[in-house]
């Protein structure tokens, strides 16, 4: 600041930040190429049976079943990998089409510029419907209110000043006022940054998911278990061991249920496709299956996730019991 004016950074200095402390963004989780996520689709217990079995066949010199079953499972898996590769591009492309800027002081002179590229040290204004770029401590304020939320869970907006509450953080929104900040964390070092951090882990597994993978692991010692048992049956009646063990590897081989995976891929791709023609993205098609089966949806923050605005809908008195004259007369006053 020189004789009260605002001078912020250069160009030059900004660049030199960029190269310090990186951009300004929040930790993504980590992007596999689209043979990594084949890969780990191969994973399941469904799948390693149908492998198995495809080499059994082999033993036996059926070749042809062999690549009726690799085919199978190679339709399947591509159509899953296919599908979450269309919805994460989907995703990118959203997200480029939404971002973000902010305007900041640059060789003495406004400038706006992608939030990415906010360094600290930056000095931002902050006007109504701006998203703060980055952590940093105000400056100037007049009427400043912000809407934290986002971090703090609250419903009201907070007013702000350069005293008693001269912080701002990344990721809130201006609803009234206007003021500047000097930029003091970005990226990873911010307050939202460290919950981004801790929310960057590997998804857990949905529960339809869970399912077939017990499902398959069931097949497979039940497989397992019929294979002695019979082997054993045959071996008690003094069969020839070759043809017996042959037995054997044909019935795990019939175990296996081939076109299952095509059929499990098949119908989310489908649902995937339906929900994409209203607007809606599907990264993981298991996710589809959990989505179908709810009854009821809880979440945390509703209203400030949404409208940003508190509706009572209904209420208890003190007996327990609902109020209907109460929820009649709010459902008149919405008509009116």
């Amino acid at each position: 600041m020189e004789d009260g004016a605002i001078v912020g950074l250069t160009q030059e200095e900004a660049e030199k930040k960029l190269r310090e402390f990186g951009r300004n963004v929040l930790t993504e989780k980590k992007k596999y190429t689209i043979f990594q996520r084949f890969v780990s689709k191969l994973a399941n217990p469904l799948v390693l049976l149908l492998l198995f079995s495809g080499a059994l066949s082999v033993v036996l010199g059926q070749t042809s079943d062999f690549f009726i079953t690799a085919i199978i499972i190679f339709m399947s898996i591509s159509i899953d990998v296919f599908q979450e590769h269309q919805a994460i591009e989907g995703a990118e492309k959203l997200k480029k089409r939404v971002s973000l800027t902010a305007t900041v002081i640059r060789d003495g002179l406004p400038k706006e510029i992608p939030m990415s590229h906010v360094v600290p040290g930056d000095v931002v204004y902050l006007s109504i419907g701006d998203i703060v770029p980055a952590d940093g401590r105000l400056l100037s304020a007049k009427d400043l209110i912000l809407d934290e939320s986002a971090l703090t869970g609250e419903s009201f907006p907070q007013e702000k000043d350069t005293e008693k509450a001269g912080k701002v953080l990344m990721g809130t929104n201006v609803t009234a006022g206007e003021g500047s900040a000097l930029v003091v964390a970005t990226g990873s070092q911010t307050e939202l940054g460290k919950i981004a951090k801790e929310l960057v882990t590997k998804r857990p597994q949905t529960e339809f998911e869970k399912g077939i993978g017990h499902f398959g692991s069931f097949i497979v010692k039940l497989t397992i278990a019929f294979s002695f048992i019979i082997l054993a049956f045959h071996m008690g009646l003094r069969h020839d061991i070759w043809s017996s063990l042959l037995f054997v590897l044909a019935l795990a081989i019939t175990f296996a249920p081939e076109l299952l995976p095509m059929i499990i891929t098949i119908n989310l791709s489908k649902g995937a496709i339906r929900m994409s023609h209203k607007g809606v993205i599907v990264k993981s098609l298991p996710a589809i299956e959990n989505f179908g089966s709810m009854d009821v949806l809880c979440t945390d923050k509703t209203g400030t996730l949404t409208e940003n605005i508190i509706t009572l809908h209904g209420y208890q008195n003190i007996e327990g019991k609902e109020e209907k004259k109460r929820k009649r007369r709010i459902k008149k006053e919405k008509e009116k």
